[in-house]
């Protein structure tokens, strides 16, 4: 294939109470930021992100919101 693109579909900003309490609050988001860091060196390699919550903006460089899943239907 001439590109590879690997998309990310989520529901806003990484976190999940019992990871967060033996970890931190912001364990979950620097470890995406990490990966997110990673994929970025891999030449060839697009990461697309696509999320129906607030934080999918701040970690993607290339990122859409969208209000609802509906909405991807339109995309």
């Amino acid at each position: 294939a001439r590109r590879r693109i690997l998309l990310l579909l989520g529901d806003g900003a990484p976190y999940e109470r019992a990871t967060a309490e033996a970890n931190g609050e912001g364990y979950l988001r620097c470890h995406l930021r990490a990966v997110i860091a990673h994929l970025q060196r891999h030449p060839g390699l697009e990461l697309l992100a696509i999320g129906f919550g607030a934080g999918i903006e701040q970690d993607f460089p290339q990122a859409v919101r969208l209000r609802s899943p509906q909405e991807l239907a339109q995309c």
